[in-house]
């Protein structure tokens, strides 16, 4: 599943089809303990101690597959969406930025997570077994469009506006913290992780067969993360400590 480009990736996982949760095993097992990935409670990780950890989730909602893929160019950029079916971008647009940044990034943490879409289960079960103890930031790359850096998720506060500033500042993208977000595995661990923020991976019309990805966007975005000062990562939040 590597590739030069999270575009190349995401190809690459599109042709997997569905994973509904309870298959992220069998779809992904074998090919992420080959980069590294080491499956723990509710994830598959890589670097778990480390201070900055990047997210994504495994699973899809259930969806008919695409046949093929339609390309388009809409204002200058590479738009996919699926022929006759759906992409799961949700999230393998996420899935695809974790496999491409995993061996440039030997300072920053990964986990994809399995079962978000049914109730952030994966996550749960890893919060529960005390997974990413020395943590100070958990970033999960699921969010729809190609805008907002979220640090407000259900009207709760995972994370700060001056973090979600920085790495806007830092992406150098138009990116805007957003107070706007819905769930996502980040939101499990707020009350134990300061920094909790999602970051938008360029898909829309998520859980639907007329789902589409930016590509350049998604391409532009690994990019900007592998560059990132993850080291210099500012945290403002003081949540609880972990007993």
């Amino acid at each position: 599943m590597e590739g030069k480009k999270p575009s190349e990736i995401f190809r690459k996982l599109v042709a997997l089809g569905p994973v509904p949760h309870e298959r992220e095993d069998e779809t992904y097992g074998e090919r992420l303990r080959a980069l590294g990935f080491e499956r723990k409670p509710g994830a598959w990780v890589l670097r778990p101690e480390a201070r900055v950890i990047l997210t994504a989730h495994l699973d899809t909602v259930e969806f008919t597959p695409a046949t093929d893929l339609q390309e388009e160019k809409r204002e200058g950029r590479k738009i996919v969406r699926g022929k006759d079916g759906g992409l799961g971008a949700d999230d393998k647009a996420g899935v695809a930025l974790v496999l491409y940044l995993h061996s440039l990034l030997p300072e920053v943490g990964f986990a994809l997570f399995l079962g978000e879409e049914e109730g952030r289960k994966g996550s749960q079960e890893a919060l529960d077994a005390g997974l990413f103890r020395n943590a100070r930031a958990m970033i999960s790359l699921d969010r729809r469009g190609k805008e907002e850096i979220i640090f407000v998720q259900k009207g709760k506060e995972t994370g700060s506006l001056q973090t979600a500033q920085w790495l806007a500042d830092r992406l150098g993208m138009g990116h805007r913290p957003s107070d706007k977000g819905s769930r996502t595995d980040s939101y499990t661990f707020a009350d134990r992780i300061p920094e909790c923020l999602n970051v938008a991976v360029g898909y829309h019309n998520p859980h639907s067969d007329k789902d589409e990805q930016d590509l350049d966007y998604l391409d532009l975005l690994g990019e900007r993360l592998a560059q990132v000062p993850w080291e210099e990562l500012p945290v403002h939040r003081t949540p609880p400590t972990w007993t």
